[in-house]
């Protein structure tokens, strides 16, 4: 996934902390999303709180680009073992 990605770009930068954004879907499970509505990267209105995890997994695919959302456990698995700290901001 593109996020992970990043976040161990920065990890391989030697960066000693790495913040990422969290929120939870409908469902429970906990994504990294800045904003609350997933309106700016996938003209969807909707809240990401209102939305089923198989519904926010699918976004991204459908306009051929791989903008979709990582679970927080993608991020945990990025930085684990490396020394960098994983800051998480939650709303």
């Amino acid at each position: 996934m593109a996020a992970a990605v990043c976040l161990r770009a920065g990890v391989e930068a030697g960066a000693d902390f790495v913040e990422i954004d969290v929120r939870v879907t409908r469902d429970g499970y906990v994504v990294l999303l800045h904003d609350s509505s997933l309106e700016r990267m996938w003209e969807d209105p909707r809240d990401i709180g209102d939305v089923d995890w198989v519904d926010v997994a699918a976004l991204g695919r459908s306009v051929g680009k791989d903008h979709r959302i990582p679970l927080l456990a993608d991020a945990l698995d990025a930085v684990a073992g490396t020394g960098s700290v994983l800051l998480i901001d939650m709303d």
